[in-house]
């Protein structure tokens, strides 16, 4: 996957298959299998150090346990959402007082400070000066550089700037876009902000780090048009299919744990790029969606 984004994103579709599976399945042992599998998930997703997918999480989660307490009742809801809570927390605790970031990556985007970090940590700081002025020659007049600003991360990791930068360059090209993995190629590389958003000017912007920015950027506004589309006509479609009051049916436990699954994809994909890593069980799980949908009307 080549990057923790990706693997933050990957972990919070799985975790939201996984659990919304266990809170509805009946089966025992396969229940508890999705609840182990769904807590290693959640490891990996602290280990990747990376907020999307727990913003994805925060927002998706509850909608899950909300479903499951409508279809499963109160108190079989309960029971799972309390083991998920403490062996989740557990896992937190372990993983933020080995590494302090896990908090930042994750409640430290909504709160200020962090409270596993060391208090007693060095208070050296590396010196980044850069220079500033340089002496053609002995006694000449000193020639001054032009000064880049101060080095730092913008909001969002430097997506905000990002996603500026990109959108600029969409407006330019509305239609059918500049190509698809063209991005970095056209991203204004030697733009000096770039130091005060992303750290360093030498780093190199080849992907918007979000799905559609992406389709929109590469293919064109219509493109992207096109597949909110698709992919809204998928969901009415499994709307459609649940809105009559009828019995639910083991399948329909399946098809609501891939439907949440594709939610938290295109939800993560606000700030996650689509690569073939990801993207791969994103296109498998919504084939399975659809295909699922099909047998049980036909079943009707």
């Amino acid at each position: 996957l080549s990057h923790g984004n990706y693997i933050s994103g990957i972990s919070a579709v799985l975790i939201v298959l996984l659990i919304t599976w266990s809170l509805l399945d009946q089966n025992k042992v396969r229940k508890a299998i999705n609840l182990f599998m769904t807590f290693l998930c959640f490891a990996m997703l602290l280990a990747s150090l990376s907020v999307s997918g727990f913003l994805t999480l925060f927002c998706i989660l509850p909608f899950c346990f909300g479903v499951a307490i409508k279809l499963r009742g109160g108190k079989s809801t309960s029971r799972i959402a309390l083991l998920f809570a403490v062996i989740s927390s557990s896992i937190y605790l372990l993983m933020a007082h080995h590494n302090p970031k896990v908090w930042d990556e994750t409640f430290g985007f909504f709160l200020q400070g962090n409270p596993f970090e060391n208090v007693n940590k060095d208070t050296g700081m590396l010196n980044s000066t850069l220079f500033n002025h340089v002496h053609a020659e002995e006694n000449s007049e000193v020639y001054r550089l032009p000064q880049l600003p101060e080095s730092g991360v913008g909001l969002g990791s430097g997506r905000l700037y990002i996603w500026k930068e990109a959108i600029r360059l969409i407006l330019q090209r509305p239609l059918f876009g500049y190509g698809l993995d063209t991005f970095a190629y056209f991203f204004p590389q030697d733009d000096p902000e770039k130091q005060a958003n992303l750290e360093t000017h030498t780093v190199i912007v080849d992907k918007p780090h979000s799905i559609y920015i992406g389709i929109a950027y590469g293919a064109g506004i219509g493109a992207l048009l096109s597949f909110m589309c698709l992919m809204y006509s998928i969901f009415i479609c499994v709307n459609k299919y649940f809105k009559p009051k009828k019995e639910i049916q083991e399948k329909d436990f399946l098809i609501l744990s891939t439907f949440f699954a594709c939610v938290a994809y295109l939800f993560q994909g606000l700030f996650n790029d689509s690569i073939i890593g990801t993207a791969v069980v994103f296109w498998v799980l919504l084939g399975v969606l659809v295909s699922l949908v099909m047998q049980r009307e036909q079943e009707k």
